[in-house]
């Protein structure tokens, strides 16, 4: 069995996030997290510091946060940056350009009438609050899908539903794999 998660086919990846992963990841993650974060989730603070990791970890004086992984002005709204740190981390690239390299595949990705037709046995996991890959009913990948058996929608989740909503995740994962 294949789950996918979040998948809008064709997968067109638009020029401005193309540009954005080839020349600055900055501004690549800042678009996934403003496009796809639907809503943050809780989080425990343990310290009487701030962010998730306590004071130890972040450092923030006058909109300036310093992290392990950088340090960024944020005027807006400093404590969702902080809040955002754990999923940016995943976007950290040892090498140029890798997150660029990944977004053109998928561009350049197509699959052949009789390939989509020989899809079997796929399960598919769409948030209905996702801007990045929308669920459509009528699209190609889906026309061999029973939809009440293999496709499953969160609530109120976006993009990310790991970092958003990983306990509705999870129930949806014990249903699919029991």
């Amino acid at each position: 069995m294949t789950i996918c998660m979040n998948i809008a086919y064709p997968f067109l990846v638009g020029d401005l996030l193309l540009d954005y992963a080839k020349g600055n990841l900055d501004q690549c993650v800042e678009f996934l997290m403003k496009y796809g974060i639907y809503k943050m989730p809780e989080t425990e603070i343990k310290t009487l510091g701030f962010g998730v990791k306590g004071s130890g970890f972040y450092g923030r004086s006058k909109g300036v946060i310093k992290s392990p992984y950088g340090t960024k002005t944020v005027e807006d709204d400093p404590e969702r940056e902080i809040k955002l740190y754990p999923l940016k981390r995943l976007f950290n690239q040892t090498e140029k350009e890798i997150s660029s390299i990944d977004l053109k595949s998928c561009t350049n990705f197509r699959l052949k009438d009789d390939q989509i037709s020989n899809i079997q046995n796929v399960k598919y996991i769409f948030c209905d609050k996702d801007k990045l890959a929308r669920f459509d009913a009528e699209n190609i990948i889906l026309k061999n899908v029973n939809p009440e058996e293999d496709v499953f929608i969160l609530k109120e989740t976006g993009h990310f539903p790991y970092f958003e909503d990983p306990d509705q995740l999870e129930e949806v994962f014990k249903k699919i794999l029991n």
